[in-house]
């Protein structure tokens, strides 16, 4: 069974197990535990249906030396978790009818200066069949420009013409630039900037807080600082500007808005039946699966979301520091999902 896994940067492609609801959860909550004492795990890990939160586990510092804990309230820097907001927004303008999926994208941004602007269409830029490159610019860590008015729409228009690699509509390659400019179509649709129209189109309904591309956007402090452990002791590192990554990888979240959001992939609270399942069959290019898998790294940030639609579970890990081992961190999780599927 195919998996859909989405690494933010160079992450190889894992296998998951199915993960099953299960009424006891100690084993699970212990392995946890153990994870999170030992380090792989540093930041908040939860386990949910949509009916309770069967676990929820937090453990670290959210920068050094300060000594705040990490909390339910700490605002990680999801990276390419964000693409699944990416991927709600458009699909809830799709089912309002302003957008079309199949429409090139010189529909919504006409003065993107491209010659493949009548070729590739919103639908490829999600799927990650347009041909575009992985990325913009040489360097992750180069991004978006934003006007006065916080759209990064306009920055595209004269900047993302890369050449395409590929043929749009055929094969599968990863490429943050789509989402950029999934988001710059967001943008033209509902006249503003991708973070509002997130807010707006998913957090909302949701009941949930809304995300930021920068935690001071919204005067909040309590966000987690970047980490990897080095030679057995934890460095801090650089700060990335994250907000330049934009609709692949811009967002800093809480664990509970990315619960939230991720129980909202198997119900009908955003989507019908026909958008869940272009969501789980990489939007129709693909066939259904029964499982969704995002995860993302920025340096300092490892994250996980995971949804199993025939058991009804989510389950998310966010953590601001590193492993040395960083397939320790995919190690975790599966002994998570075994244990938790007893």
């Amino acid at each position: 069974m195919r998996v859909w896994l989405v690494w933010a940067v160079g992450v190889a492609v894992m296998s998951a197990l199915l993960l099953l609801e299960a009424p006891a959860l100690a084993g699970p909550a212990s392995s946890v535990v153990r994870a999170q004492r030992s380090g792989v795990l540093h930041g908040s890990t939860t386990v949910a249906t949509p009916d309770r939160v069967m676990l929820e586990r937090h453990a670290g510092r959210i920068g050094e030396p300060e000594d705040t804990r990490v909390d339910e309230t700490t605002r990680f820097r999801i990276a390419s978790l964000t693409k699944l907001f990416t991927q709600l927004a458009a699909l809830e303008l799709a089912e309002q009818g302003r957008l079309d999926l199949d429409a090139p994208i010189s529909t919504y941004r006409p003065d993107l200066e491209a010659a493949w602007k009548d070729r590739v269409t919103t639908r490829h830029l999600l799927a990650m069949t347009s041909g575009l490159p992985r990325e913009l610019h040489a360097t992750p860590e180069r991004g978006v420009e934003y006007d006065d008015e916080g759209l990064a729409g306009g920055y595209l228009d004269g900047h993302a013409g890369a050449e395409l690699r590929g043929e749009p509509g055929g094969a599968h390659a990863y490429s943050n630039l789509g989402y950029w400019l999934v988001g710059a179509v967001i943008e033209s649709i509902t006249g503003e900037s991708f973070v509002d129209a997130v807010n707006r189109l998913v957090l909302e309904p949701l009941g949930a807080e809304p995300v930021a591309l920068s935690p001071a956007v919204l005067g909040l402090d309590h966000e987690a600082a970047g980490h990897a452990m080095e030679g057995g002791q934890s460095a801090r590192l650089p700060d990335m500007p994250i907000a330049q990554r934009y609709a692949s990888g811009g967002l800093c979240a809480t664990i509970g808005q990315l619960r939230a959001v991720a129980l909202a992939t198997l119900d009908d609270r955003l989507l019908t039946p026909g958008s869940r399942e272009l969501l789980f069959s990489r939007f129709g290019t693909a066939e259904p699966d029964t499982r969704l898998m995002i995860a993302g790294m920025v340096p300092g940030f490892m994250n996980l979301f995971m949804a199993d639609r025939e058991s009804g579970v989510v389950v998310v890990s966010l953590n601001n520091r590193i492993a040395e081992d960083p397939n320790a961190f995919m190690g975790v999780i599966r002994d998570l999902l075994n244990e938790a599927s007893r």
